[in-house]
């Protein structure tokens, strides 16, 4: 492992001596360089311009004094120019990660040759990858763990406006959720939707959790005849430890290995929001709509 500068970049090399582990680069940029307790986390697609001029305006829009480090996730290796174009156009610190093993990873016992998707977005497996990415696999990347919050945005997303400082407001609130606006996934759209319900009731069961807080009522109640209700996740803000404490991960393991996300497309959406049901207290929880925050997906 050395470090070599690549114009205002520092480049971390890791070379792994078999092919059996793959090797990564990862692109560190040197402005702002600070021990920042929060990360604004981005899967990427392609769109590396665009990406540039949503950063510019999210320097603009979100009060913190550029404080945020800013984690760029991606698949394959861009371009220089790519990168100089990300890393010019915010004051943040700025961190490339590749995600390509994450990406064509799969859960134990789940055979991705003889399975077919009910539903497919750019490519037969790609979005199944994502949403497992989001629900689980972040979490277990070394580099977010050193994090306190993870603010996730879309490539596509934007903050309107302008944002106070959420990062302090959810620490002095010891909140552990920041939710967007509710929406909902359907069995007619999706099929397989609706076995997410006995699952997640026979799981309480099983391990005799606690319902004095109602947790069983509350569940019932996410679920309408034929659809469950979703926080829109394309922008929330999550508390790392919160979603690494054992209880949560062994839930999080739980739907992994029922493979729900790869036969029905379970999506993040929906796992977030009933696994903020089962672990955390509602006053844990703050919303965007209350704080009159401004926002857009797709704009």
């Amino acid at each position: 492992m050395y470090l070599r500068y690549f114009h205002n970049t520092i480049i971390l090399e890791i070379r792994c001596p078999t092919l059996q582990h793959e090797e990564k680069i990862k692109f560190i940029s040197k402005q702002n360089a600070s021990n920042s307790s929060n990360v604004i986390a981005i899967l990427l697609g392609d769109n590396y311009k665009k990406l540039a001029e949503r950063l510019s305006l999210l320097d603009q829009s979100l009060s913190n004094e550029y404080q945020s480090d800013i984690m760029i996730f991606h698949t394959s290796y861009p371009y220089s120019s790519d990168i100089s174009s990300i890393i010019n156009s915010t004051k943040r610190r700025v961190i490339f990660h590749n995600v390509d093993r994450e990406f064509s990873s799969f859960p134990l016992r789940f055979d991705p040759y003889s399975t077919d998707p009910t539903w497919s977005k750019r490519g037969k497996w790609n979005y199944h990858h994502m949403i497992r990415f989001w629900f689980k696999l972040i979490f277990e990347i070394p580099e977010i763990q050193h994090y306190e919050y993870i603010m996730r945005l879309d490539d596509d997303s934007k903050l309107l406006g302008t944002w106070m400082n959420v990062f302090r407001i959810m620490r002095e609130r010891n909140a552990v959720y920041f939710a967007n606006s509710k929406s909902s996934d359907s069995e007619n759209g999706l099929p397989g939707t609706m076995k997410l319900k006995d699952i997640c009731l026979n799981y309480l069961k099983t391990i005799k959790m606690n319902t004095s807080s109602n947790i069983e009522t509350k569940l019932e109640g996410a679920f309408s005849q034929n659809s469950v209700t979703t926080y829109y996740n394309n922008f929330e803000i999550v508390n790392i430890q919160f979603f690494r404490q054992p209880g949560v991960r062994h839930w999080i393991e739980m739907i992994d290995e029922t493979h729900g996300i790869y036969k029905y497309r379970w999506g993040d959406a929906i796992l977030r929001y009933i696994l903020l049901i089962i672990f955390a207290e509602p006053n844990q929880i703050l919303h965007r709509e209350a704080f009159n925050l401004q926002y857009c997906h797709p704009c």
